[in-house]
């Protein structure tokens, strides 16, 4: 399975699909009432509390417990077009991701209630809908699409700034940012394009991953590299004397999140027969101690 590629709930690889985003915005974000959308109406403890106990039948596989909560959240919110596309996607993951039919018949029928046309990519100005649209691209990936997927990526990557706000709210998990990036540099690698997918890859570790050499000089820090370069002075103060993944837990999922680049870099060399780079970067892989210890796990799915 390939990280990054996961069909989400909204609010928010291994090729599984995953629902959580709006579940936490409901049982988090929502109670603030800044942002919220005029249209569904603001949400009441108790509703806050059934989003939670979704998530968090979720996170365990409950599907069945998941969708009674969702159920109750959706007589109260019938019109919140989030709560639809949750549901439709706990109900897709209860039939073990085979119904897939009848889970398009869904995702249609909740573009429909949220006046999104899902062909059109021109149509998509809002990063709310952004859920959306990356779940098609992961149907259309599991479908062996990828050129259509590509093209729906590269539009959502687009708003890959608005959705970088998103890191700070993510803790242990994959942010929405974190996976269109991993899907958008798996897809340019299934339809042959490893160059482009390095060029993406160099990219993305300037803006979203802490580097040395990405926070080496003051003069032209943007806002994101700017507080990343804070975090990273605090991190220098505690890194000698305690665990910082218990204290700043967002580093956990950063840190995966580079390696997982790192990785897919060495996939990018492997197609482009650059050996020796590619050599190098399972060295620096294997003495980071990331994720993969075994340097067979890089080349699978080549």
């Amino acid at each position: 399975m390939i990280t990054g590629c996961r069909i989400i709930l909204r609010s928010n690889g291994d090729r599984t699909w995953t629902l959580r985003g709006h579940l936490r915005a409901m049982s988090e974000k929502e109670g603030d009432g800044e942002k919220a959308k005029p249209a569904p109406p603001v949400i009441s403890d108790q509703e806050r509390d059934w989003a939670q106990a979704a998530l968090t039948d979720f996170t365990k596989g409950s599907y069945g417990s998941c969708l009674q909560n969702l159920s109750k959240l959706e007589a109260a919110r019938p019109q919140d077009t989030k709560v639809a596309h949750n549901k439709a996607v706990v109900e897709y993951y209860k039939t073990d991701l085979k119904k897939t039919d009848q889970f398009r018949k869904n995702m249609n029928a909740v573009c429909s209630q949220a006046h999104v046309n899902i062909e059109d990519l021109d149509s998509l100005e809002d990063v709310e809908h952004c859920v959306i649209y990356y779940n098609q691209a992961v149907l259309l990936y599991h479908l062996k699409q990828h050129s259509t997927a590509l093209k729906i990526m590269n539009k959502i990557f687009s708003f890959i700034e608005p959705m970088g706000e998103e890191l700070e709210l993510t803790v242990s998990k994959e942010s929405l940012a974190h996976r269109v990036c991993l899907l958008l540099i798996e897809l340019h690698l299934c339809t042959h394009q490893p160059e482009k997918a390095l060029t993406l890859i160099a990219y993305i570790e300037n803006q979203f991953v802490l580097t040395e050499s990405s926070i080496g000089g003051e003069k032209d820090i943007k806002p994101l590299e700017k507080e990343h370069k804070e975090k990273k002075d605090t991190l220098d103060r505690y890194s000698t004397t305690v665990d910082i993944t218990i204290l700043f837990p967002w580093t956990r999922a950063t840190e995966a999140f580079r390696m997982k680049l790192l990785q897919f870099r060495c996939r990018c060399y492997l197609m482009t027969h650059a050996l020796k780079a590619c050599k190098r970067e399972i060295k620096t892989i294997i003495t980071s101690g990331g994720l993969v210890s075994e340097p067979s796990q890089l080349v699978t799915r080549m």
